[in-house]
C-alpha cells in the first residue's frame, strides 16, 4: 500500500532513540507482532543523532510488513528535544511514547487505541514488566526496575503517582497546547536525566486534568547492565534529586533545603536500623540491598540539596 492511500493512522507509536540499536530492534520487532490492524497506527523512531547504525535498522523494517515505520532525526541531543520532535511529527492525533529498550506486548496498540476511545484520559500510562536481557544477579530485585502501581483495573492516579515515561499514551493536541517536554531537564545522550514527564504532567494537572493509569496497557522493559550496577542506584538517585529542584517540582529555598536536609538524616538513620536487621535475618536481603535500601533515597537528598544550594549561589552571583 502506497504512503498516500494509506489511511490516517489512530495512534503514533514514537520511540526515542540514542544509540540502542540493538536493542530498538527488538523492540520494532515487538510492534511487528501486533493484534491491531496495521493501518491503525504508524511507528515513528526518532534518533538523537546515534553515531551507531540506528538509521539502517529503521530502514531494514520499512517496507516489510503492513506497519509504517518512519524514522526522523533530532541532531539536538536530549530526551525533551527527541520526544517534542515526535509529535510534531506524528500523523496520528494519539502518541504513545516507548522506550527503545521497551517490547510492547502483542495487544499494546489495541488496547491504546481501545483507552482513547472509551475513557475520558487525555494523557495515562500503563504498567512495565523487568525484562533482563543481560543476566539479573542474585541480588537483583524486580521492584528496582519497575514501581507497580496498587491499582489492579483503570484508574486516576493522584499525589506522587505519575504516569512511567517508558510507556505513556497523550493526545497530540495536548503536547501542542503545553508546548511538549521541558528540555532543561531529562536524558541528554549519556548523561543521566529525568523528571521531564513527570513535570509536564504536573502541568496538566494544575489546569484540572487527569492522568490515567491501564494496569492492562503492558510492555516488557529491559534492564541494561549498567543498572545492574551500584553505583547507577545512586547516580541515577542523584540525578533525580537535581531534575526535581530544576524542573520546580520542589522549594529551593534555603530553609525548605535544610529541613530536606534535617529530615534526610533522619530518615536514613532509620532505614539504617530497619534495613540492618533485614540484612542480619533474613537470608535472601544481599548487603547490595542493605546499601541500596539504605542509601539510595539520601542521594536523591543529596542531589536536592546539591542543587538547590549551586543555583542559589549562581542566582547571587549574577544579581
Amino acid at each position: 500500500m502506497s504512503t498516500s492511500s494509506r489511511i490516517e493512522p489512530k495512534l503514533s507509536v514514537v520511540i526515542c532513540t540514542y544509540n540502542r540499536s540493538d536493542l530498538l530492534k527488538l523492540c520494532l520487532e515487538s510492534l511487528t507482532r501486533q493484534t491491531a490492524p496495521a493501518d491503525l497506527f504508524e511507528v515513528l523512531v526518532v534518533d538523537n543523532n546515534s553515531p551507531d547504525d540506528t538509521a539502517e535498522v529503521v530502514r531494514s523494517f520499512q517496507g516489510k510488513t503492513g506497519v509504517e515505520f518512519r524514522y526522523c532525526l533530532e541532531k539536538q541531543v536530549g530526551l525533551s528535544f527527541a520526544r517534542n520532535t515526535g509529535y510534531r511529527e506524528a500523523r496520528a492525533p494519539w502518541i504513545a511514547y516507548l522506550d527503545d529498550d521497551a517490547k510492547a506486548r502483542p495487544d499494546f496498540v489495541e488496547r491504546a487505541v481501545w483507552m482513547t476511545e472509551n475513557t475520558d484520559y487525555p494523557f495515562f500510562g500503563g504498567l512495565d514488566i523487568p525484562w533482563y536481557p543481560f543476566g539479573k544477579p542474585a541480588w537483583y530485585q524486580d521492584r528496582y526496575a519497575s514501581s507497580r502501581y496498587r491499582h489492579k483495573t483503570i484508574a486516576t492516579l493522584t499525589g506522587d503517582e505519575h504516569a512511567f515515561g517508558c510507556v505513556m499514551v497523550m493526545r497530540k493536541d495536548i503536547l501542542e497546547r503545553f508546548n511538549g517536554f521541558n528540555t532543561a531537564i531529562g536524558m541528554r545522550g549519556n548523561v543521566v536525566g529525568y523528571n521531564e514527564e513527570t513535570e509536564l504532567q504536573n502541568r496538566l494537572r494544575a489546569e484540572g486534568l487527569l492522568i490515567g493509569y491501564d494496569p492492562d496497557l503492558v510492555i516488557d522493559h529491559a534492564v541494561a547492565p549498567h543498572k545492574l550496577r551500584i553505583d547507577w542506584f545512586f547516580q541515577s538517585a542523584f540525578a533525580h534529586g537535581r531534575d526535581k529542584i530544576r524542573s520546580g517540582m520542589t522549594g529551593s529555598g534555603g530553609f525548605h533545603l535544610f529541613l530536606i536536609a534535617v529530615t534526610g538524616l533522619a530518615l536514613t538513620f532509620v532505614d539504617l536500623v530497619k534495613n540492618s536487621f533485614k540484612l542480619a535475618f533474613s537470608k535472601n536481603y544481599h548487603i547490595e540491598n542493605w546499601l541500596i535500601d539504605t542509601f539510595r533515597k539520601a542521594a536523591k537528598r543529596v542531589g536536592m540539596v546539591y542543587t538547590g544550594l549551586v543555583e542559589r549561589e549562581g542566582e547571587r552571583v549574577r544579581g
